[in-house]
């Protein structure tokens, strides 16, 4: 134990998959689990819709696409054919938030979120360093 006191860690450059795969892992395709997702459906009625409002609940492991959850029909399918629904509502950086018309929301929900961190303590608050 004394021993490993004289030696400071290495910085980590790469993850293992970076090593392995000589690139960086692409996290684009990951969604919230029970977003909605509007589904194209594959061969529609000339009357009915083109999409149907469904619920992303996973991955499948074999092929590629996304689990969904129909609850008209009681369905679970998998299809890659869907447009995202969860993705639309979020800013993208504080300070769009800050101009968006909603923004005393934006703030309130903000407070809540830093006020629940400190009361079950998942964060320190710490100073700024010198040339910060």
């Amino acid at each position: 134990l004394a021993f490993s006191t004289w030696f400071q860690p290495k910085k980590v450059e790469r993850t293992p998959y970076e090593i392995w795969h000589e690139k960086a892992p692409k996290f684009s395709y990951l969604r919230v689990w029970g977003c909605e997702a509007l589904v194209k459906q594959d061969a529609p009625n000339k009357l009915d819709p083109r999409s149907i409002k469904c619920i992303f609940v996973g991955y499948p492991k074999k092929t590629m696409g996304y689990y969904f959850y129909y609850p008209l029909e009681n369905k679970i399918f998998v299809t890659g054919n869907a447009e995202f629904l969860g993705d639309l509502n979020e800013l993208p950086n504080y300070k769009a938030a800050l101009s968006d018309p909603k923004s005393d929301k934006w703030l309130e929900a903000m407070n809540m979120e830093m006020q629940s961190m400190k009361d079950n303590q998942v964060r320190v608050m710490v100073d700024l360093p010198p040339n910060g």
